[in-house]
């Protein structure tokens, strides 16, 4: 019998380059603004203030382009512009945030080659929906925690996650993921076995323990085998 039931995969800086993406999509909102109002905003400051606004919604399901389009209005006010522009400059944002996926190494040949007879999910905090990116064909079940008011660590995140899967022992589904707090912490909780994904071959500590440790996504493959 085989070991694991599902596989289930974090997305930010797990299987796409989402950091870079962010500043690809926010620099390019920047251009469209100086543009078209010969008026500058960082990047920077495009996402300090989606970041302010983002904290008076803790707690609740929001939908995250609702609250980058809020903080864009924000930002054309304070500097004396129309919010009318918000819309054009979400769609610009939103061009390069959704139609330029960068992956992570590996990651592609990763999910192209997982065991047959797996269930397979993908479990993000963010929006990073792999139907929108371009890659959902992988995943049987994806989870976006701003459709719920609560996200990881918390258990009922992954709670969601075994309901959709249509799966009751947690120890029969592996979760991979890079944050320490978020997917180790949360899948421990849960009774998840866990794989950190650490490229960066940072320290654990103690504390956090997770069952399989990988530097590189291939390396995946192998404990699935």
């Amino acid at each position: 019998m085989k070991d694991f039931d599902c596989v289930s995969f974090d997305i930010d800086q797990t299987l796409i380059d989402f950091d870079t993406m962010l500043k690809a999509a926010l620099q390019e909102a920047s251009n469209w603004l100086f543009e078209h109002t010969s008026q500058r905003v960082s990047i920077e400051e495009f996402q300090y203030q989606r970041d302010v606004l983002a904290k008076t919604y803790t707690g609740k399901a929001v939908n995250m382009l609702a609250i980058r389009h809020a903080s864009f209005c924000q930002i054309l006010a304070a500097n004396g512009l129309s919010k009318d522009m918000a819309y054009p400059l979400l769609e610009v944002f939103k061009a390069v945030r959704f139609g330029q996926t960068k992956f992570m190494p590996g990651a592609l040949e990763m999910l192209e080659n997982l065991p047959s007879g797996l269930k397979v999910a993908a479990l993000t905090n963010g929006n990073s929906d792999p139907n929108k990116l371009g890659f959902g064909q992988y995943f049987d079940v994806t989870v976006l925690a701003e459709n719920y008011p609560f996200e990881k660590p918390d258990p009922r995140t992954f709670e969601i996650l075994m309901e959709k899967l249509e799966l009751v022992a947690p120890k029969r589904c592996i979760h991979i993921g890079d944050s320490l707090d978020n997917d180790v912490k949360g899948a421990n909780q849960s009774g998840l076995i866990l794989v950190w994904y650490n490229p960066e071959a940072k320290i654990a500590p103690a504390s956090l323990k997770p069952e399989f440790e990988i530097t590189k996504l291939s390396e995946l493959l192998t404990i699935l085998k």
